[in-house]
C-alpha cells in the first residue's frame, strides 16, 4: 500500500525533464530556499523528532513526541486576524482613501470590486491558509491571475475573471524590484502537475507527472510545460497563447515576509525553537523514566529458609509464604518482606521542565493567559490583554508586513481590472490610495465599546458616520444611515400624534382663562384669592408735591 504522497508519485511515470534545463532559472537558490522549507515542515509536523542521532536501535530519545510548534503556529495565525467580523469580505478589509468629496464614488465603486474578487476567490480561507503558511516557511505568497476562460460567460463562475491564488513558498522564486521588496522584477512558479491538468494546458506527452514552470517579468511572461510553451487555455472555442508581452507591466505576484530582518526572505516562526523543543522532550523523557522506576520498586526478603513460595489460599487470592526461620533457637527475628525502594523523581525535575516550557513561551510570544491560564486569579480585561502584550507586540509587526504587501496587491487587482475594463473599474480608481482595515486583535467588552459611542455621540465627539463605522458590523454605513434618519422621522411623527391634547370649550376651542382670573369677590378684584391684590391707598401728600 503506498503511504505517502512521495511513494504515490513514485509509483507513476515521472517526467525526465530537469529545472535545470529551464533557461534563466535560479536553480541552486532554489534548491537552497527548497531545503530550508522542507526542515521546516517536518518541525512543524512533528516528523524532525523521529531522528535519534547516536543512539542505539532500542533506544528513544524523544517518546513523547511533544510538538508545541503546530500550536504555536495556529495561535501567531489565527491572532493575526484578530476578532472578524463574518460579514463575507476578506478578514482584512481593503479601503481606498481620498480627501476630495468628488472621488466618494470612485471610493465606493473600488471597494466593492476588491471586495467581490476576494469573494469569488474564497478570500477568507484563502488568507488564513497564507497565514498559517507563513508562520512555517517565513513567509506566503499572492498571485492574480487573468483568467478569462473562467469568465461566467463562458459557464464559470466568475463576474471578474481574475483568479487570486496562494502559492505555497516551496514553488516560489522572487527577485525584487531593486530594494523594493513588494514590487517584483521577477517570479518563478514551479511545481509537479497530474497529467489530467497539465493536459488543459496543451501538454500531449505520456508521462503521469510533469513539471509546470510559469516565469513573469515586468516585460513579458510564460507558460512551460516540462520545458515547453504550453499552447492554449480555451476561451470558449478559442485558444489563448499563454505567453509573449506582460499586458501588465508589472508581476502580479507579492511575497508577504513573517517577519524581514534585511533579506528578501522572512524568518519563520520557530527556528530558534528547536533546540528548546528537544531539550523539553528530553527532561520529559528523563521524568517519566524516574516516575516509572519509582513506581516499580525490587521486593526483598530475610530471615528465611530457602525461597518463598506463593500459594493459592482462595479463589482468585495468593499469598507469599516465608517459610520457616532461618534458625530455630527461639531468638533469630521473624521472616520478613519488604520493598526496597529509592526515589529518582524529585521535585527539581519537575521545576527544570517548568522552567524549559516557560523559556519556549518567552520565545514563542505565547504567554500562559494565551493558552488559557488565568493563574488562578479574577483579572480585569485591561490586566489580561497587557499580560498578552508580548504576543499582541509580535503580531502587529506581522500586521505592518502585510499591510505594505497587502496594499501593492490590492492595487494590482485594480489595475489588471482597469486593464481589461471590469466593471466601472477605470484608471482614475487605481490612483487612490490605499489600507488595509484590521480587526481587533482580542475580543472587547461590546458594552463598554457601546457605552463610549453613546457618551461620544451626546457629546457631539463623533459623526453618525464615524460611529456607525466603529460598530464594525455595519457594511453599508449610508444606507443604515439613512434608514435610522427614516426611522427617527417615524417617531417624531408618532409622537406627535399621540401627544396629549388641550381641552376643549363650549365654543369648539381651548379653554382659555377669563381676563380678571375669574368670579369677582366682594372688595376685589375678579382673580382668585391668591391673585387678588390689595387696593392702592390714597396719597396725603399735597398736591404737586412728591412723597417723602
Amino acid at each position: 500500500m503506498l503511504k505517502t504522497l512521495s511513494d504515490a508519485w513514485g509509483a507513476l511515470t515521472l517526467s525526465s525533464f530537469s529545472l535545470q534545463d529551464v533557461e534563466g532559472f535560479p536553480y541552486s537558490v532554489y534548491e537552497e530556499q527548497l531545503a530550508k522549507y522542507e526542515e521546516a515542515e517536518r518541525w512543524f509536523k512533528g516528523l524532525a523528532l523521529d531522528d535519534q542521532p547516536g543512539t542505539g536501535e532500542d533506544v528513544d530519545l524523544y517518546p513523547m513526541r511533544i510538538n508545541p510548534l503546530k500550536g504555536t503556529v495556529l495561535k501567531h495565525a489565527y491572532i493575526l486576524f484578530g476578532e472578524t467580523q463574518d460579514d463575507g469580505r476578506p478578514l482584512v478589509i481593503p479601503k481606498l482613501i481620498s480627501s476630495k468629496d468628488a472621488d466618494k464614488e470612485l471610493v465606493e465603486q473600488g471597494e466593492e470590486a476588491l471586495n467581490l474578487v476576494w469573494w469569488e476567490n474564497n478570500g477568507r480561507s484563502l488568507m488564513m491558509e497564507n497565514a498559517i503558511m507563513s508562520q512555517i516557511y517565513g513567509g506566503s505568497v499572492l498571485k492574480a491571475s487573468w483568467v478569462p476562460w473562467e469568465d461566467y460567460k463562458y459557464g464559470s463562475w466568475r463576474s471578474i475573471p481574475i483568479r487570486i491564488e496562494r502559492v505555497n513558498p516551496k514553488n516560489f522564486i522572487g527577485v525584487p524590484d531593486g530594494s523594493d521588496m513588494y514590487r517584483l522584477a521577477e517570479a518563478w512558479m514551479v511545481k509537479r502537475i497530474y497529467k489530467i491538468e497539465a493536459q488543459k494546458w496543451g501538454y500531449t506527452g505520456d508521462d503521469e507527472i510533469v513539471w509546470r514552470v510559469e516565469h513573469w517579468t515586468q516585460d513579458n511572461y510564460r507558460v512551460l510545460i516540462d520545458g515547453k510553451l504550453a499552447i492554449r487555455r480555451m476561451k470558449g472555442s478559442d485558444p489563448i497563447p499563454l505567453g509573449g508581452v506582460n499586458p501588465f507591466g508589472f508581476v502580479p505576484v507579492v511575497y508577504i515576509p513573517h517577519i524581514r530582518t534585511g533579506e528578501f526572505y522572512g524568518e519563520n516562526t520557530f527556528d530558534h525553537l528547536k533546540g528548546l523543543v528537544k531539550e523539553l522532550n528530553l527532561r520529559f523523557g528523563d521524568f517519566g523514566d524516574a516516575v516509572n522506576d519509582d513506581a516499580h520498586s525490587y521486593v526483598a526478603y530475610r530471615n528465611v529458609q530457602g525461597t518463598p513460595q506463593i500459594k493459592r489460599i482462595g479463589e482468585g487470592v495468593d499469598a507469599i509464604d516465608l517459610g520457616a526461620a532461618t534458625a530455630l533457637s527461639g531468638n533469630e527475628p521473624e521472616p520478613d518482606m519488604f520493598e526496597i525502594r529509592k526515589q529518582r523523581a524529585s521535585q527539581a525535575m519537575e521545576d527544570l521542565i517548568d522552567a524549559i516550557y516557560k523559556q519556549y513561551r518567552r520565545d514563542a510570544f505565547v504567554p500562559g493567559v494565551a493558552e488559557g491560564e488565568d493563574e488562578g486569579s479574577q483579572r480585569s480585561g485591561l490586566t489580561l490583554a497587557i499580560r498578552f502584550w508580548p504576543l499582541t507586540s509580535h503580531v502587529s509587526q506581522e500586521r505592518l508586513f502585510w499591510s505594505d504587501g497587502l496594499d501593492v496587491f490590492q492595487s494590482y487587482l485594480l489595475k489588471m481590472m482597469a486593464k481589461k475594463t471590469i466593471g466601472e473599474i477605470t484608471e482614475k480608481h487605481t490612483r487612490l490610495r490605499i489600507k488595509q482595515k484590521w480587526s481587533p486583535l482580542l475580543p472587547r467588552d461590546r458594552e463598554v465599546d457601546v457605552q463610549e459611542w453613546v457618551q461620544r455621540a451626546a457629546a457631539n465627539l463623533g459623526s453618525i458616520d464615524t460611529l456607525l463605522e466603529l460598530t464594525g458590523d455595519i457594511e453599508d454605513i449610508d444606507d443604515e444611515k439613512k434608514k435610522i434618519m427614516e426611522w427617527t422621522k417615524e417617531m417624531l411623527k408618532l409622537e406627535k400624534e399621540f401627544a396629549p391634547q388641550p381641552m376643549m370649550g363650549a365654543g369648539g376651542g381651548p379653554n382659555k382663562p377669563k381676563p380678571g382670573g375669574g368670579k369677582p369677590k366682594p372688595g376685589g378684584g375678579g382673580g382668585s384669592s391668591s391673585q387678588q391684590k390689595p387696593a392702592p391707598k390714597k396719597s396725603t401728600a399735597p398736591a404737586g408735591g412728591s412723597k417723602s
